[in-house]
């Protein structure tokens, strides 16, 4: 039994391009969310500090500059991603991961150090 695949129409490229746009969206918005909720953590660990032990608060406030920087390449990141064409989406998608995996094992790794 043969299979005829008729050719891709403009209809066809035109709602697989959509349907690429309306993923892209979605994985932008996960990755924004995200980082809004690594800024919370941020702000709140800041606030905790007032309460520390001069040494401790000079430890964890290089801490928390590591988890900022790390933070603002993700934010970097996002903004390539926003930027990025079909053709180099995939690549920038996996650095992103990465990078956003990361950064999560730091935060992970800093609150189970600090409850």
């Amino acid at each position: 039994m043969t299979t005829i695949t008729k050719p891709a129409t403009s209809a066809d490229r035109n709602d697989q391009s959509q349907a690429n746009a309306q993923l892209k969206e979605a994985v932008l918005n996960k990755k924004r969310v995200q980082i809004e909720a690594w800024s919370g953590q941020i702000e709140e660990l800041q606030k905790g500090m007032s309460g520390l032990a001069e040494s401790v608060r000079r430890t964890t406030r290089q801490h928390l500059d590591e988890l900022i920087n790390a933070r603002n390449q993700a934010t970097a990141q996002l903004e390539q991603l926003q930027q990025s064409s079909q053709e180099n989406w995939e690549s920038l998608l996996q650095q992103s991961d990465a990078l956003f995996q990361d950064l999560a094992g730091r935060f992970h790794r800093f609150a189970s150090k600090n409850d």
